[in-house]
């Protein structure tokens, strides 16, 4: 397996004997010489927008801890994908136990999630003002936004036509691996489990 590239303005050429693929397998995005059969299954892939907002707000007199998990939007997909904020992290609150300057204006952490198509970040930047005016805080200052392609994964239709488990299907064809997230649902003992998984099974039937 040869793998060509340029790094600070250099060309390179290394050899492996296994490409392990963590990078989201995107067929238009990743610079990789895509066969026919690995097009067909990574081109269903479809991930939602994921942004982050860095904001300055008035003292927030439902801050209770450093971190707050918004229940009722996590719970609701609709309101989970309306670009509605579900996370609020402030983190001078997370270095500090005392609340002796909860009646300061502080800095917090946002994130909304929306489906790709539906993404607008003019929408989402008003959701967030209307999410801090509920709670009683008018001035608002966003500071920083950045929207982020997050959760790579197949649609319901794919699921039920066995697009993971074609995946596995491929993993060891053309010495090459892939074990990102979008083969195992998303979380870290899941992923890690699943490369774990692959990669025993390569090494033990291919080691020889």
């Amino acid at each position: 397996m040869k793998i060509t590239g340029k790094y600070e303005d250099k060309d390179f050429q290394e050899d492996f004997d296994f490409l392990f693929v963590a990078a989201p397998p995107v067929v238009d995005e990743l610079a990789l010489d895509w066969r026919q059969d690995e097009i067909e299954i990574f081109s269903k892939l479809v991930h939602t927008i994921m942004l982050i907002c860095i904001v300055e707000v008035d003292p927030d007199p439902h801050l209770f801890d450093h971190l707050q998990l918004i229940l009722d939007t996590i719970m609701d997909e609709k309101t989970y994908y309306g670009e509605e904020v579900f996370i609020v992290r402030d983190t001078y609150r997370a270095q500090k136990d005392d609340f002796l300057d909860k009646d300061d204006r502080r800095r917090q952490f946002t994130v909304q999630v929306s489906h790709s198509e539906d993404f607008s970040l003019e929408v989402s930047s008003q959701k967030l003002r209307d999410f801090y005016s509920k709670r009683g805080i008018k001035n608002v200052e966003i500071l920083y936004q950045q929207p982020w392609k997050y959760f790579y994964h197949f649609g319901a239709s794919e699921i039920v036509n066995e697009y993971p488990w074609k995946i596995l299907d491929l993993d060891g064809k053309h010495r090459t691996a892939f074990v990102h997230a979008c083969g195992a649902f998303e979380t870290v003992n899941d992923t890690i489990s699943y490369a774990t998984m692959v990669t025993d099974f390569l090494y033990t039937c291919c080691s020889h």
